[in-house]
């Protein structure tokens, strides 16, 4: 039964007091107390009747909150700027600015879906290379990409930091070789903008339309929503799931094949 609680660390992070490795930190340090007695081993376990304090306060588990955003252009992936930019907070109602922070960054330019909340074990695993969560965007090219740019994009190329294969890459139909559906698990920083880049291509525009399973379909650009109890267990049980498995299934056609095809958004 013991091996079921939850360690001290575990319980700080769960409660927004820090991260697991900021929260071990102030164990070591000795700011934290449990049934009125300094406790300096992070992994000191914690049960259900057990009083924690730090700072003079007790520390109460959160209830945990799950938000999805869908990010305009123009905002940053943050809890505030020194240059006074919009923050993705600034789309979200007051009592949601507070306590909750962005799983993942997109940048400034791009558009599509961000996850929120204050659960950081689930953010942990989310952000974790191991668990090689699934993202699924929309590129826009200012010109088309070409029949043997597009199979050297599904053998992978190689930047200057490492190989990058997409796990599924299909032009739009209708867009005349313009708007590139790519599957990936990586995390590497602008990897997509990066892999046309190499290629010589420049990208217009950038959109987000799955992570993690999840899909924006029916949210429009700058509103939010609540995830739905499926979906945060969805999300708890992601690292469960097989890599090939992303987003909801919406079929289009393939402008090579005219045939409908599964892109995963």
């Amino acid at each position: 039964m013991n091996n079921l609680l939850p360690n001290l660390t575990k319980f700080l992070a769960s409660s927004g007091v820090a991260s697991r490795r900021k929260a071990a930190e102030l164990i070591k340090e000795g700011a934290v107390t449990v049934n009125g007695t300094m406790i300096t081993d992070p992994s000191h376990k914690i049960g259900p009747d057990d009083v924690v304090r730090y700072q003079d306060r007790i520390v109460k588990k959160l209830e945990h909150t799950y938000v999805l955003l869908n990010k305009p252009t123009g905002y940053i992936t943050s809890k505030g700027d020194e240059h006074a930019r919009h923050i993705v907070f600034d789309l979200l109602p007051k009592n949601l600015q507070t306590g909750l922070f962005p799983v993942g960054r997109l940048d400034r330019d791009t558009t599509g879906l961000l996850l929120i909340t204050n659960d950081g074990d689930l953010a942990l695993r989310l952000s974790h290379p191991r668990y090689s969560v699934a993202k699924v965007y929309c590129a826009t090219l200012r010109e088309a990409l070409t029949p043997l740019d597009m199979e050297k994009l599904r053998k992978g190329v190689r930047l200057r930091d490492g190989f990058i294969k997409p796990d599924r890459i299909a032009i739009v139909a209708r867009s005349r070789g313009y708007q590139v559906i790519v599957h990936l698990h990586s995390g590497k920083k602008h990897v997509v903008r990066r892999i046309f880049a190499h290629l010589e291509y420049h990208v217009t525009e950038l959109d987000r339309v799955g992570y993690a399973g999840l899909s924006k379909r029916g949210l429009p650009c700058g509103q939010w929503r609540f995830l739905s109890s499926a979906e945060i267990d969805m999300l708890k049980n992601y690292h469960l799931r097989k890599p090939a498995q992303t987003a909801a299934p919406h079929r289009i056609k393939s402008n090579k094949t005219n045939k409908n095809i599964n892109l995963g958004f």
